[in-house]
């Protein structure tokens, strides 16, 4: 297998920027259509943790995008026993993570609801796995 073959049919890391531990690494795991709606994944090898977005179907058949969670997502408990005082936080240090998560999350959003050329959009965001989407099936 060439090495233009190679690089092409394994997904490569997203080099984003400088964060605390000098640069992002993110590997893209898997864009999956589902039953529920579209996840997509990414890998953060030096750091091990994941970046997640999800999307869910509308009622006009467009997509919605519901949820970015990374290492920024966090849990304030001024009341640990008490799960009605917690409440969502943003736990600072990861600005560069959360800022590619957002920009990525919002440009696969758009090429999602595109009226034309989305999935060939959605193959040159993703270079990762790209999984249940039926219009992407190569003949």
């Amino acid at each position: 297998m060439s090495q233009v073959n190679h690089e092409r049919k394994f997904a490569q890391p997203v080099v984003a920027g400088d964060t605390r531990k000098e640069r992002m690494r993110l590997e893209p795991q898997v864009l999956l259509k589902h039953p529920h709606g579209i996840t997509m994944q990414w890998w953060n090898v030096a750091e091990n943790y994941l970046v997640i977005a999800t999307y869910q179907p509308t009622a006009n058949g467009k997509y919605a995008l519901t949820n970015v969670a990374g290492p920024w997502s966090g849990v304030e408990k001024p009341v640990e026993s008490s799960p009605e005082t917690w409440k969502p936080c943003i736990v600072p240090g990861f600005d560069q993570e959360r800022a590619f998560a957002l920009d990525r999350a919002d440009l696969v959003l758009t090429a999602l609801n595109a009226s034309y050329g989305g999935p060939q959009v959605l193959k040159s965001l993703f270079d990762g796995p790209i999984m249940g989407f039926t219009e992407l099936a190569e003949n």
